[in-house]
């Protein structure tokens, strides 16, 4: 029988060399991994790490090679081994972020890592941030934490949301806390000599113990250009304002609150990379809409006018595919210029569950263009969990899928066989291709007779049941409508 192939070819449009590979390597949920080596995420296996929230991963900028992990109790290093001062860390697994890791300025060796005592439920108390210097100069570069500095508090009654800036000078670091129970921003400034308490900015909602600790927990990201600031407020009980700051990444201050909405539920946010687009992850339910992921353009004169539900109100998506189950997702920018996120979708298949990443592949363009899908990825004895690691995003900034050769789907390889067909149509696609397509098959008088939804490796649609003659194979994606012609014998 003869076999069709079928290639998508995406335009190029341009070339970016990513010089900067600090964000290579992810380790996150139990031990599961992703590598960016080729800018085409593969599973990894290998790490070591049980972790709730989102840890802290490191690879070197120029090489891609993992330096070390932490899930804010231990650290390993490259070879994953807990350093020899690396285990006892004054942290938790269980916060929203467990460990964030900013290069110390004019140091190639040495990194502030910051970790957290989650907000208590019983006292109410908020969490506490501490760090510790790792310096990958020592034990033969494979790395230790200096025992001197090792476990300082930086600061009591926090919240668990943290995000580091890139200075305006290109050397230096803020870095963006959040006190419980108050609306104080506490900005620090990283430099050469140390860190220092820069400023405090009363600004915005009080993130205080109304249900619980729950206020204390979801994120904070900053905008990979530094202007932005977004902060999500967690609430069970009440809608919570999703807030949207700007940032002055030469003085370090916060300002301009503005207010995109209530929301229950708040976790994950992050930017686009290039700065324009805004995700959340946060209930919003009216008698016409019901949806948990937005999408926001700040290109808009007003904002909330261009609120877009990603899921719920998603024509291209199946809502089966999240279900109840993501009461918590994030969000992190990947080196491919994708954004990613993890959680816990409601499936009766653990399979599914365990190894299911979210993804929307092209998070600069507006609405449904974005592309939101899910990938399964395969981490073996390992598991996504709710968070994905954290990474300075800065790092991140104007990475566009479109401008990269290497990203997954730039050639996009979806082989449909046999053809003709006497019984199973087989559907066969890379890994790295895989993304939410609706297929139909329509007769030659345009009446659909068959439709599925084709979002892993492998697929088959069983003919047998079909007149001979010819039919229309029609493949969509949010960005993409492909259509060939299938042989029925």
């Amino acid at each position: 029988m003869q076999k069709t192939t079928i290639i998508i070819v995406l335009i190029l449009f341009g070339f970016v060399a990513f010089s900067q590979k600090e964000a290579n390597n992810w380790y996150f949920g139990e031990r599961a991994g992703l590598t960016f080596e080729k800018n085409n995420p593969v599973p990894l296996t290998d790490g070591q790490m049980i972790a709730a929230g989102a840890p802290a991963v490191v690879s070197d900028g120029e090489t891609g090679q993992l330096l070390f992990y932490s899930n804010g109790e231990n650290v390993w290093n490259r070879n994953h081994e807990v350093m020899p001062n690396g285990n006892n860390l004054t942290g938790t697994r269980n916060a929203t972020n467990i460990a964030y890791a900013v290069p110390v300025p004019n140091s190639t060796h040495r990194y502030y890592l910051f970790t957290f005592i989650r907000a208590n439920f019983y006292t109410l108390e908020g969490a506490k941030i501490f760090y510790s210097i790792v310096d990958m100069s020592v034990n033969g570069g494979l790395g230790d934490i200096i025992p001197e500095t090792k476990n300082i508090l930086l600061l009591e009654e926090a919240s668990e949301k943290i995000a580091a800036v890139s200075h305006y000078n290109k050397t230096d670091y803020w870095l963006i806390t959040h006190e419980f129970n108050s609306n104080r921003f506490i900005v620090y400034l990283i430099t050469y000599e140390g860190i220092t308490e820069h400023a405090v900015y009363s600004i915005g909602a009080v993130h205080e113990a109304e249900d619980g600790i729950v206020q204390a927990q979801g994120h904070m990201k900053a905008s990979p250009d530094g202007t932005k600031l977004a902060v999500t407020l967690r609430s069970f009980i009440s809608p919570k304002p999703f807030q949207l700051f700007d940032f002055n990444n030469a003085t370090g201050e916060i300002s301009n609150p503005q207010s995109l909405g209530d929301y229950t539920m708040q976790y994950g946010v992050s930017f686009s990379s290039d700065s324009r687009k805004l995700y959340l992850h946060g209930y919003h339910v009216t008698p016409e809409t019901y949806d948990y992921l937005f999408q926001f353009d700040l290109n808009e004169p007003d904002i909330l006018s261009s609120r877009t539900g990603l899921l719920g109100s998603n024509p291209f998506m199946d809502r089966y595919d999240f279900g109840a189950g993501f009461a918590n997702f994030s969000f992190q920018l990947g080196p491919d210029g994708r954004l990613y996120g993890a959680g816990s979708p409601s499936s009766s298949d653990d399979q599914i569950s365990r190894n299911s990443v979210f993804i929307i592949r092209n998070p600069n363009a507006k609405g449904y263009a974005c592309d939101v899908s899910i990938s399964k990825f395969d981490f073996g004895s390992g598991r996504v969990n709710t968070d994905l690691p954290n990474f300075i995003q800065s790092i991140f900034q104007n990475n566009s899928p479109e401008q990269n050769p290497n990203a997954p789907c730039i050639e996009k390889f979806f082989r449909i066989y046999p053809n003709p067909v006497q019984d199973l149509l087989i559907f066969e696609i890379t890994q790295a291709c895989v993304n939410n397509y609706s297929v139909q098959l329509y007769d030659t008088a345009g009446k659909q007779i068959k439709q599925l939804r084709v979002w892993d490796t492998y697929y088959e649609l069983d003919t047998s049941d079909l007149a001979s003659g010819l039919y229309i194979l029609v493949i969509k994606s949010t960005t993409s409508v492909f259509a060939t012609k299938i042989v029925k014998l």
